[in-house]
């Protein structure tokens, strides 16, 4: 084992409060973020990405009551399994400050895709190095968004992790992501509240089964009750077929937009349009882009999942990266593997599931 692996290692047994660091990101915009130590360290280190949002290094993204934060939660999880964890905000987020404080306005509005990868890759070189952790075993962790800065990251040339783990996360490309979200998530739901099978959503079928589907994320109830009180498949498709009417309108507003304007808006920036605008115009599978590494990448993903489609994510997966994708379809829970559409915390099992593939994967090169 290198003299500098040693000393880590000796350092974390020794030491196991979490470490926090600094790091310049390609354009000198200093990223922060913590390592959480091992309770028994040498099985190697996972990088924990996370998806679209204003987040820090917990990834709070809950609305029970009490929940804990995602990243954390997995954090101590890991660690409780001898496995250190690095972990980092988002460029412009204050970890630690709350209100007005948290958000420094001239920072997040520089969070461009290149940037954001920009920050992964400090990160990531941070901890491959002596001067970090000198970790020669190290998983790469995304969350939803959190999978296309890995994935741009793999083509941009990086040196290849062990593995590449995800949880609710893109494997298509932007551009067909967010427009399964924005046109045909309402559709998909609806025909999934169809429980005889005969054709037909009633609005009584729609009242028993919006929770289960994608489009409970909209929190209405509402507007998915037919006026007539049934729903029938050519009311769906033309439902279906407004929203794409709609696409091409609402795709211009936003490349209309200043790439350098803040998004969603200058009161409460949490990046730019430049970023908003690559869901529009970003047309390379975040699957391709992750073969450009040859390691096996495994994809949790629910089956009420609001905002990645799991059939879409899969075939993707499969085209680009073959025998290497493990893809785990859980049904009953959402983008965050809880049962929610979108919000965490995630199911204590299916943690538990995130956590052995992370230690399994790391088993293959851990010393």
């Amino acid at each position: 084992m290198p003299i500098a692996t040693t000393l880590i290692l000796a350092m974390m047994v020794a030491d196991p409060e979490p470490r926090d660091f600094a790091v310049p990101s390609a354009d000198g915009t200093v990223i922060h973020g913590q390592v959480d130590r091992a309770d028994q360290p040498g099985r190697g280190v996972v990088v924990m990405v996370a998806g679209t949002g204003a987040f820090d290094r917990d990834v709070a993204f809950s609305r029970e009551a009490g929940a804990r934060p995602v990243f954390l939660d997995l954090s101590d999880r890991l660690a409780a399994r001898g496995v250190s964890v690095v972990r980092y905000d988002k460029r412009g987020v204050r970890y630690g400050a709350t209100g007005a404080d948290r958000i420094d306005r001239a920072e997040i509005v520089t969070a461009t895709t290149d940037a954001q990868r920009d920050d992964l890759a400090a990160v990531y070189g941070w901890t491959r190095s002596p001067q970090g952790l000198d970790a020669q075993c190290v998983v790469l962790f995304g969350h939803s968004e959190g999978m296309v800065h890995i994935g741009r990251l793999a083509s941009s040339g990086a040196p290849a992790p062990a593995a590449v783990v995800g949880m609710g996360a893109v494997l298509t490309d932007p551009v067909t992501n967010f427009r399964w979200n924005l046109t045909e998530r309402d559709a998909w739901s609806l025909r999934l509240m169809d429980a005889d099978g005969d054709g037909i959503v009633t609005n009584d079928e729609v009242r028993a089964g919006l929770a289960d589907t994608p489009a409970a994320v909209n929190g209405a109830l509402d507007p998915y009750l037919h006026p007539s009180g049934a729903w029938t498949a050519d009311a769906i498709g033309a439902l279906e077929q407004t929203w794409a009417d709609a696409y091409p309108a609402i795709r211009d507003a936003i490349l209309s937009a200043e790439d350098a304007a803040p998004w969603p808006s200058a009161d409460a920036p949490a990046g730019n349009m430049q970023w908003a605008k690559s869901w529009y115009l970003d047309a390379t599978p975040v699957a391709a882009r992750l073969a450009s590494w040859n390691v096996p990448v495994i994809v949790h993903l629910g089956s009420r999942d609001s905002q990645t489609h799991a059939p879409l994510q899969r075939a993707a997966g499969e085209t680009y990266l073959g025998g290497r994708l493990t893809f785990r379809l859980h049904a009953d829970v959402g983008h965050t593997l809880g049962p929610s559409p979108t919000y965490g915390p995630v199911r204590d099992d299916l943690a538990e599931a995130l956590v052995d593939d992370i230690v399994g994967a790391l088993a293959t090169c851990a010393t």
